[in-house]
């Protein structure tokens, strides 16, 4: 098999600003995959201190609520917590809906006008049924013509995904119940709407994945909702009968650097020069045959430094992020590979993608506490996988880790400029890594979806 491989490696711009300290890219994204971004953050805690709440009130910790062991205590466990934060002061604003799914119209031949993921929220507490406002929705925007009924009677293949989430309100023996009562409500109301009940899977995860800690009544309704989306199961296997796949002449080229989008004066907003990978295949196989490039997010670290009169302290962006890396990086929930470029049935062809990863920080927070933004540590890990489908099973044929990292610091003179950038990509591998979990990804949620739930939807929790 040839290739050639273009992996441009560099580190622009080293200057001694300490606001970041870091022990090289493919350890903390290690660390990160291994333990979450909190392990990362107890690297970079020496450059900026984490001041703890305790029991005072001052500018950055408005109550005594928002003290960080009982965050911490809350994010890792069940257990029931003594608050001050009147839970049902939020309820009465109704129902509420976030689409965070695709709304572009086309992703690759395969997209929709209107969101295939999305999330119920704001439950009234303690109770599993959808309010009104979830209900119309379902009614109109779900269950209508031309939608999921429709889409699913059309491929055989497509599954829906529910999955409930509760408050930390009375601990384990409440949160977990609850949160499988209210995706099983869902489901029943997908499957009045003509959506079989055998293509419909629920869950319910507790309290277990807070998308906000709980210091306040709003947050505490982010935390009551429920998770819908399509998806595409999809088994890794080691060998198609029938079917051979090469691949030639792979070409990864991975840039260091950035653009930066100043419109916003509120946010640090950066996007990566595009990743391109291509390759040359030739296939053998069955009619229904795809070959293409199909993209895993497997580590993505977001932490950001802050400053306020009470002192410093660090931020988790990446909270919502990690219960599902790794994650499927396509343009929509029935997205097959992340590329245009692709072979459809046996054949020879060239399959290309393109990948512009981007990061999205406050310059000034207030939840969980008042700050404003000094440092940003932002690292990615990806595996690019050159692979066929037939049916449900996915071969992977090659493919090409590649990664990112960069921090940004205040200068003397106030603003924010990057102080290390870097990029790479490793060598060129048969197969996949032994440990991507290819089904886990597909039968989740998509990167777009998570990354539109981390920028719009979720809180920062202290790191």
């Amino acid at each position: 098999m040839r290739s050639s491989l273009t992996t441009p490696r560099a580190e622009q711009g080293r200057r001694p600003v300490p606001p970041v300290r870091r022990d090289g890219l493919p350890g903390l994204l290690a660390l990160q995959r291994a333990a979450g971004n909190r392990a990362v953050a107890a690297l970079l805690a020496p450059a900026v201190a984490v001041q703890r709440c305790g029991s005072e009130r001052h500018e950055g910790c408005p109550c005594a609520e928002t003290a960080e062991p009982e965050s911490v205590q809350r994010s890792r466990t069940d257990a029931p917590v003594q608050r001050k934060v009147d839970e049902k002061a939020f309820e009465a604003t109704g129902g509420r809906i976030e689409e965070v799914g695709d709304t572009t119209g086309g992703g690759f031949g395969e997209g929709s006008t209107e969101s295939n993921e999305f999330l119920l929220w704001n439950y009234r507490v303690g109770r599993p049924e959808p309010r009104a406002q979830h209900t119309t929705y379902l009614t109109d925007k779900v269950l209508g013509p031309g939608r999921w009924p429709d889409m699913l009677r059309a491929d055989k293949a497509l599954r829906v995904a529910v999955v409930g989430g509760a408050s930390s309100t009375g601990g384990a023996a409440v949160a977990t119940p609850l949160s499988g009562a209210r995706a099983d409500r869902v489901r029943a109301s997908l499957v009045s709407g003509g959506i079989a009940a055998g293509r419909v899977v629920t869950s319910g995860v507790g309290s277990r994945h807070p998308f906000a800690d709980e210091t306040s009544s709003e947050n505490m309704a982010r935390n009551r909702r429920v998770e819908v989306f399509l998806f595409r199961p999809a088994k890794r296997v080691a060998a198609l009968a029938g079917v051979s796949v090469t691949a030639s002449n792979l070409s990864a080229a991975v840039p260091v650097g950035f653009s930066r989008d100043t419109s916003n004066p509120n946010l640090l907003v950066l996007r990566w020069r595009p990743f391109v990978f291509t390759a040359d295949v030739v296939a053998t196989g069955p009619p229904d045959l795809a070959v293409g490039i199909l993209q895993f997010l497997r580590a993505d670290s977001r932490i950001g430094g802050y400053r306020s009169g009470a002192g410093s302290f660090l931020l988790d962006f990446g909270r919502c992020m990690q219960p599902d890396l790794p994650c499927k990086d396509v343009a929509e929930s029935r997205g097959r590979f992340s590329g245009p470029g692709q072979v459809n049935g046996p054949g020879a062809g060239t399959v290309r993608m393109a990948d512009s990863p981007g990061f999205v920080m406050p310059i000034k927070v207030a939840d969980p506490r008042r700050g404003t933004l000094v440092s940003s540590h932002w690292e990615m890990e990806f595996v690019a996988v050159i692979g066929a489908y037939s049916g449900d099973r996915f071969l992977p044929v090659k493919s090409v880790v590649w990664s990112l990292a960069d921090d940004h610091a205040v200068d003397a003179t106030g603003a924010l400029n990057p102080t290390s950038t870097a990029a790479s990509a490793q060598a060129p591998q048969d197969g996949a890594p032994a440990d991507l979990d290819v089904e886990q990804a597909m039968s989740g949620r998509t990167c777009r979806f998570t990354a539109r739930r981390m920028n719009d939807f979720c809180r920062p929790e202290l790191a």
